[in-house]
Formats: structure tokens, sequence, C-alpha cells
């Protein structure tokens, strides 16, 4: 029988939460709950309804601690302003209530939620009984999906998932693989990959097609023998480190982790009485109701602070 790991992104998490059209909560001793409350009542419902047997949360660490950082000083330093205080109180608070749930949060110095992903991907393929759900929306992930289609992505909010099949049309590519080759040519201005100056997707795309990876799209143009590439376009390659740019887009398959096995996350049930307590104090009221049955996950028509949105989050209070 088929096993299922589920990988939780928590940077996509708890940011999709803190973003979420709804007031601020706080307990009553003055702690915002907010994102605590919707990232809570979102695992409780992706539990109940997909039942994993393995289970693992991935956090960032420190991103100017990063090697890519360290690699190149201006890979996501536009991410750089003052992060709320509350919302890092809530941070810590989720990976509280995770561990006291029973669900192991991982994370590495040096490294990104994302190559800890892609190494626990990488070590459940190996293995012949296991399929994978990453719980992100993060298209930097894309690169992760396998050709035999054992490895899906679910959003949690929209709760639509994504499979081999929406990445290759998404990209424009048989080989998920490839995708590395593309992001390293177009980069990403959000997270300050610069890539080739004046090559967007559709432009990487072709240039992949017709020369197969990136490198090789740098060798024809250093050397001029390419049809596709113009003078204009080669001197723009030949000024971009286009290696420095596949170190900077491509995910780490072997982050030194204690634990990359699924089994070292095998997971059964959610170890709710031990975070009663704290659910309490955060006037989390109805938690017992949010593992019961699909009917108390949904909103509550007679709640006040209830609020409509595309979000896929449930947002009263109870």
């Amino acid at each position: 029988m088929t096993r299922t790991f589920y990988l939780l992104d928590m940077h996509s998490l708890i940011h999709r939460a803190y973003h979420a059209p709804m007031d601020d909560l706080n307990a009553a001793d003055g702690e915002p709950t907010k994102v605590t409350f919707l990232v809570m009542k979102m695992l409780f419902k992706l539990i109940h309804t997909h039942k994993p047997d393995c289970i693992a949360a991935t956090f960032d660490t420190p991103r100017h601690k990063t090697f890519r950082r360290r690699m190149y000083p201006a890979y996501k330093a536009k991410r750089d302003s003052t992060i709320d205080p509350d919302l890092i109180t809530q941070i810590e608070r989720i990976k509280s209530l995770l561990k006291l749930l029973g669900i192991r949060c991982v994370k590495k110095l040096r490294y990104e939620a994302d190559d800890v992903i892609a190494t626990l991907v990488d070590h459940a393929l190996a293995e012949d009984d296991i399929d994978v759900v990453i719980v992100s929306r993060d298209k930097d992930l894309h690169q992760l999906f396998d050709i035999e289609g054992r490895v899906r992505m679910f959003d949690a909010h929209t709760e639509d998932w994504f499979a081999v099949e929406d990445v290759r049309r998404r990209w424009g590519v048989d080989d998920p693989a490839m995708i590395i080759d593309i992001q390293a040519l177009m980069g990403d201005s959000t997270d300050g990959v610069p890539g080739v100056p004046g090559v967007g997707a559709k432009k990487a795309l072709a240039l992949i097609q017709q020369h197969e990876t990136a490198l090789s799209v740098a060798e024809h143009a250093k050397a001029g023998t390419s049809a596709v590439i113009t003078p204009k376009l080669r001197e723009a390659i030949n000024a971009t480190d286009v290696t420095m740019m596949l170190n900077l887009v491509t995910l780490v398959t072997t982050v030194p982790l204690k634990r990359t096995t699924p089994k070292s996350f095998a997971f059964t049930k959610l170890n709710t009485q031990a975070a009663v307590p704290v659910f309490k104090q955060l006037g989390f009221k109805r938690w017992s109701k949010w593992h019961e049955s699909p009917a108390a996950l949904a909103p509550d028509p007679s709640s006040k602070k209830q609020s409509q949105s595309g979000s896929g989050l449930t947002t009263n209070t109870d």
C-alpha cells in the first residue's frame, strides 16, 4: 500500500494566514493569535481530511545566514525589511504547538525551507511505496516534481491540487528538472535573482528547447554558434554569471538533516490533549470540534467575527 508523506511549507502557510482579510485577534493576556488560529485550524482540517501517513513542518532559518546570501549578497535582500513583532511571536507559538501536537519541525542553519523540502522529497522518492504532497503554492518547488507523478502540490487555502501535468503546462517542459535552467536564465526579481537581462519566461524556454541547458546556452553564446541568439542577447548572456544563477535557483537535495526518511516522520493522529491548556490560554474555545467533523471546520454563520474571502480560511474565532 502506498503511503503519503505531507511536507508543510510553513513560510507559505504562515504568511498566507498573516495576510488573510480578517481582523487581528488577541488572547486575554494580549498575545496576538490571528495567524496561530488560522494555521492551527488549517492543520486540523488538513489532517482530518487527508490523513497523512507521514508529516513534517519545514521552517526557514535567518535569511542573512543562508549560503545563497553569502554567495550572492543581493539574494532576497529586498525582503529584509523589519518583520512585524506580532508575527515573530506567533511563529514561535506555532512551532511550540506543532511539537505538542506531535508534528516534527525541521530546519537547518544556512539552508532555506525549500532545501529541506527538496532533501526530504529526494529521500522519499528513493522508496517505492511513498508519494509526496507538498503543502505550498511556491513555484520554486515545481522543480521537485517527478515525471512519474509521485510528487504533487496542495494549496491548503484554496484546496487546489497541482500535479506534474500542471507543471508541464505552466512551464512548457516535459521534464520538471528543466525548470531550473529556465529560472536561471529568466531570473526572479522577487528573490533578487537577476538572470539574463532582457530574458523572460518565453525567451528562456525557447533557449532551453534549443540548447537543453542553461550552461549550454552560455557556451553557445560565448562561441557565437547559436542561430537563435542575437548579437544583443549574446552580449547579455556573456555578461551574466550563468553558473551563479543556477546555484541560486537550484534547490539542495543533500541538506545534512538528522532525520531524512519518511518513517522518521510517521504520523497517526494529533496529540490534541497536550495542546488543550495552550488552546484555552489563547481563547480557542471550540478547538475540539476542529477535527470531529468537516462541518465543524466550516465558518459559523452565527459568528460576529467572520470574514468572507476567497482565501479558503475559516475566520470565525470560536
